[in-house]
């Protein structure tokens, strides 16, 4: 029996396997979960879009995951926050692996190869369980890891654009997932 998968066969997976996001979307929450729907809560309460508070006090952690799940609020309603910051992280997992095959295609020119580190990639632990959880670590991963694979393909194809971008990604990531003592902010 001769069997051969195209690339075309395997971004079809990938789709589906985004897809399949969607069911993790309603589930009650999960550990600390609550901790950026309340902190994006009190930042849109406040106006203060620069201080994460949880409960009035400063949580001191940079405000960029937030800044993505306020506007995500405020159009499905603030009753649907969870859904909203999943929906965020979510999407920086999808795109982490397409941003994986951006790199394996630039380090191979192989296109079949590409798809499958994605789907690799998507496929486990990540699919079922970490890639859609609304804490700030997969947005985090996305943004430094984007800004590695800018770098390398940046190097390789001489591109100064993918520099800038770089350092933005890593920006990004800063602003994502440090932890800021209050005393020392």
């Amino acid at each position: 029996m001769n069997f051969k998968i195209t690339s075309q066969q395997l971004w079809q997976l990938y789709i589906i396997a985004s897809l399949t996001f969607i069911l993790s979307l309603w589930y009650p929450y999960v550990g600390e979960e609550g901790v950026y729907t309340i902190t994006s809560i009190e930042m849109w309460a406040r106006h203060s879009f620069f201080i994460t508070t949880q409960y009035g006090v400063n949580y001191g952690r940079p405000p960029f995951y937030n800044w993505l799940i306020i506007p995500l609020a405020n159009i499905l309603g603030w009753a649907h926050m969870l859904v909203a910051a999943r929906i965020v992280t979510a999407c920086a997992t999808i795109a982490t692996g397409v941003v994986l095959a951006w790199l394996a295609k630039h380090l191979t020119n192989n296109r079949l190869f590409a798809a499958f580190s994605a789907i690799v990639f998507l496929g486990c632990d990540i699919l079922f369980y970490r890639g859609w959880l609304a804490y700030s670590d997969p947005l985090f991963a996305f943004c430094i890891f984007s800004a590695i694979a800018c770098l390398w393909v940046g190097l390789q194809t001489e591109k100064k654009y993918l520099f800038w971008l770089a350092v933005f990604l890593v920006t990004c990531g800063a602003l994502t997932s440090f932890r800021c003592v209050a005393s020392k902010c």
